[in-house]
């Protein structure tokens, strides 16, 4: 007859290998250590994009304020400008010697205006400032 060959034995099983149990949670270990470390390092770039982030947008910010004081430096949105630049002794130079002029008539103005609490409010700011710098520096 054709057909009475021989057939190889088919194992429907798949491999047949013992697996113990210390192999079963190694495995289980090592794919819980591997989750935890991509969570760490996906924990680790979201803190240094935030950090940089916010680099860019305070360097935004400051150069924002620069061009704003530059404009005019006797107005209120310069004063806020100013107030925000922290310690930009150079700006600050120059906005007290622009509202000292004329005797401080330009700064007594500003005090008489609608203004006046904002005005009040950003000198004091900037006051305790100058005087913390003044104090870090005495020459």
């Amino acid at each position: 007859m054709p057909f009475n060959e021989e057939r190889k034995p088919i194992n429907l099983g798949g491999t047949s290998s013992m697996i113990s149990l210390s192999q079963v949670l190694d495995e289980v270990r090592r794919q819980r250590l591997t989750g935890e470390n991509a969570r760490k390092r996906d924990q680790a770039a979201t803190k240094l994009q935030t950090w940089w982030r916010k680099i860019c947008t305070q360097k935004s910010t400051q150069t924002q304020c620069r061009l704003l004081f530059d404009t005019d430096p006797s107005t209120l949105v310069a004063l806020r400008s100013l107030v925000l630049l922290q310690d930009d002794v150079g700006r600050m130079l120059l906005w007290s010697t622009t509202m000292i002029k004329d005797n401080g008539l330009l700064l007594l103005k500003r005090l008489a205006s609608d203004e006046r609490s904002s005005w009040l409010i950003l000198i004091r700011q900037l006051s305790i400032r100058f005087l913390k710098f003044m104090a870090n520096s005495p020459s």
